[in-house]
């Protein structure tokens, strides 16, 4: 539900950078903490195109023998909209397989697990460079990245407290006053703060409280209110920021904070 949600929401930012809204964003990093998160992104990200489209599999030595691995590389593949320059990505067997509804969904009886070092590549058609793969948001070398944070801005553990640790005093007392403003962040709605000690090259964090299954119960509004934080954190980025990069966990998914998703 994560990655399908962020792969609809790129696409309606794509739409709409080629219908009218000025681009600013050069750059989008999909960073996950996990192979297994990640290879739900390039699952979806890459099986847009239909199976005559998607190129051949070509096998080379695998460097571990307990390992059943080929390399996957995707040319110029046109997708709704979308180029895709390249992708490298292991294919390992998995002795089973289940299927989360509130979880990320699986590949039949073979998962895609990336090798971090090789990130998934493609390309918008409005421009866009987006990148997929596994990494920590305090390395990003990105004008800003997406904090998972809570209502009440309250960083105490997970990504949001690494973040707010890297960045200092300066983004607590920001978030501070945007609270005695408003009261909360609103789920789905982010807002932003200067990146404190993360400058440079992270000039901001775009802050957002994505949604829970409990606060919506019907898989429909969940997946909305997912794929909305998506969308509204890349739009933010770049009309509101006037970012050329950004850098986007798996808002929701329980990956990057340590909280559950259901």
């Amino acid at each position: 539900m994560v990655a399908k949600a962020a792969y609809d929401a790129l696409k309606k930012l794509d739409h709409q950078l080629t219908t009218g809204t000025e681009r600013k964003i050069q750059s989008i990093h999909y960073v996950n903490l996990d192979a297994e998160a990640t290879a739900a992104f390039i699952e979806v990200f890459s099986n847009q195109p239909t199976s005559e489209q998607r190129g051949k599999v070509s096998r080379g030595d695998d460097p571990s023998p307990d390992t059943a691995a080929a390399n996957l590389d995707l040319q110029k593949t046109s997708t709704d909209g979308m180029l895709v320059e390249s992708l490298s990505v292991r294919r390992m067997e998995s002795e089973s397989s289940t299927t989360d509804s509130n979880n990320f969904a699986t590949v039949s009886t073979q998962k895609l697990l990336p090798n971090c070092r090789d990130p998934y590549r493609m390309v918008t058609s409005s421009g866009i460079s987006v990148q997929i793969y596994c990494g920590n948001l305090l390395d990003e070398k990105v004008d800003a990245i997406v904090n998972p944070a809570n209502s009440h801005l309250i960083h105490s553990g997970g990504a949001a407290r690494a973040i707010a640790e890297a960045a200092g005093e300066q983004l607590e007392k920001e978030c501070r006053a945007y609270i005695g403003q408003y009261k909360e962040l609103k789920v789905t709605q982010p807002m932003h703060t200067t990146a404190g000690k993360m400058y440079p090259p992270v000039k901001y964090v775009i802050h957002v409280a994505g949604p829970s299954a409990a606060q919506f119960p019907n898989p429909d509004d969940l997946y909305k209110a997912v794929y909305d934080t998506f969308h509204h954190c890349v739009l933010h980025a770049n009309n509101v920021l006037h970012v050329s990069s950004v850098s986007v966990p798996a808002i929701s998914s329980g990956k990057q904070t340590g909280e559950s998703f259901n």
